[in-house]
């Protein structure tokens, strides 16, 4: 009874056990980013060096391609330094086709990973599971995407749970690869093997219209896709995807999912992006935090958006008071409630990603709304000092392109002396707009410009903490 207690005890501790995490890149809080960790396997504890030396290797190649190197930003990277026994992995050579040259190895390593799993030997998995949930639970719970670094030098790789890879010289693109199936749910494209399925990158469906990534597919190209020169570089329908060589079809002669060291193929570049917007939404944050607001005709407040940052910048906010379009591609907003009817409205901001590697997104994945509701009244209700700026700020202008005029507004943290001038694109001044001591607050400028040509035009804010410039557009 008491050797069954102790076991009770180890059991537990092992369960709980935690090691070192090694933060590569945080680029936001864990509970709005992605989160990646990178699980080491076979390192002893004088071989974490090397562990932080081979995840770097991974995720510089995993964010220098598309499309994970335009949204790295929304993720963060950790390592967690899990200590082995003994360094490497176990080849039992029991696969099939296991090269006869190759040597059966063990070691006794955390998450007991093998070869040969499924009787394919570069098959490699890690069959402890259940301590690989427990270190997650006990370093980073908030995990979204997991991989697990092998580390051996024999070729190697899983996907599922988790993204399983050794050492070998090919270790990044297989990481690559592997992440395809473990965060965008994406099919392997070769057709060695057997066990076609449909997936994002693979169809059995041949009639062009009923293709799930047809609006890919231009009118030209003929379906079936003839695995010729010609129709290198397009997007159709190539015969050979999910292990069949027949009757199944992937979107591209050549992609990461078939073969290492191409690209992503436009099709799985957008599966992996609207797997990005199940996670994290195109804005971080908004302010006012309330949604419900009471406010007098002489209310000023700046409203905002803190919309992600991605490169190249594809993500605007527009916005909107009830069902007409207010501004356009700014996170700011000045509501000024003399220009309000009394009553309910509701402002909208509306978050959404322009990218054009997604062509179709059938939930709009892609946006994000923030909805106030306003109760305009004619007599103060709340603190009209709500919303006080901090900063000197110049938003941009709207309507952007104008004609005739158009409107911005900007804020001071405090009384300051304030100039605002209309420049062209040679640099000479159009047009002075305000030269005077202005209070603490929001304030609005309109410039119309109708004896002007049209042309680029810079707004030009002037204080003593500096210059702030918007450009314009004027079309006529």
């Amino acid at each position: 009874m008491r050797f069954i207690f102790l076991n009770f005890i180890l059991a537990v501790t092992i369960a709980a056990q935690s090691f070192p995490v090694h933060t590569f890149q945080e680029s936001g809080p864990r509970g709005i980013q992605i989160n990646v960790v990178f699980l080491a396997e076979g390192y002893r504890k004088s071989e974490m060096e090397k562990f932080r030396t081979d995840v770097s290797a991974a995720t510089t190649a995993l964010f220098n391609i598309s499309p994970y190197k335009e949204y790295k930003s929304l993720f963060n990277i950790y390592g967690v330094e899990v200590e082995s026994n003994q360094s490497g992995t176990d080849h039992p050579k029991t696969a099939d086709d296991c090269p006869t040259s190759s040597e059966i190895f063990e070691a006794d390593t955390y998450f007991n990973s093998t070869f040969d799993r499924g009787n394919i030997h570069r098959l490699l998995v890690i069959t402890s599971s259940g301590k690989a949930y427990s270190v997650l639970r006990n370093t980073v719970p908030q995990w979204d995407i997991v991989f697990v670094i092998v580390n051996h030098s024999m070729y190697g790789g899983s996907g599922g749970t988790w993204a399983v890879f050794s050492t070998h010289s090919s270790a990044p693109q297989i990481a690559i690869h592997e992440a395809g199936h473990s965060f965008a749910g994406l099919a392997d494209e070769y057709d060695y093997g057997s066990g076609g399925h449909e997936a994002p990158n693979a169809t059995a469906i041949t009639n062009r219209a009923d293709i799930k990534w047809n609006n890919w597919i231009k009118d030209s190209t003929p379906i079936p896709t003839p695995e010729t020169s010609d129709y290198n570089n397009v997007v159709g329908l190539f015969e050979g995807a999910v292990y069949e060589t027949n009757d199944w079809y992937r979107p591209k002669l050549n992609c990461m999912m078939k073969s290492l060291g191409y690209p992503f193929c436009e099709v799985c570049s957008e599966q992996t992006i609207l797997t990005i917007y199940d996670l994290v939404s195109p804005h971080a944050s908004h302010y006012p935090y309330r949604n419900s607001l009471q406010i007098s005709h002489t209310y000023q407040g700046l409203f905002e958006i803190d919309i992600r940052s991605v490169q190249p910048q594809t993500i605007q906010a527009d916005w909107f008071l009830d069902t007409t379009q207010v501004a356009e591609n700014t996170n700011v907003f000045l509501v000024q409630g003399a220009v309000i009817s009394a009553g309910d409205h509701k402002l909208i901001a509306r978050v959404s990603d322009t990218t054009s590697m997604v062509r179709t997104d059938p939930y709009t994945k892609r946006i994000s709304m923030v909805t106030w509701n306003l109760n305009v009244g004619t007599s103060l209700n709340v603190d009209e000092n709500m919303i006080i700026p901090n900063q000197v700020s110049l938003n941009p202008n709207y309507p952007n392109p104008f004609n005739p005029s158009t409107t911005f507004s900007y804020t001071l943290p405090k009384a300051m002396p304030v100039k605002i001038s209309v420049i062209d694109v040679d640099g000479r001044m159009v047009q002075s707009l305000v030269d005077e001591l202005m209070p603490q607050g929001f304030h609005s400028v309109n410039w119309h410009a109708g004896n002007y040509s049209s042309g680029i035009y810079y707004f030009k804010l002037e204080t003593p903490e500096g210059i702030k410039i918007q450009k314009g557009v004027l079309l006529k």
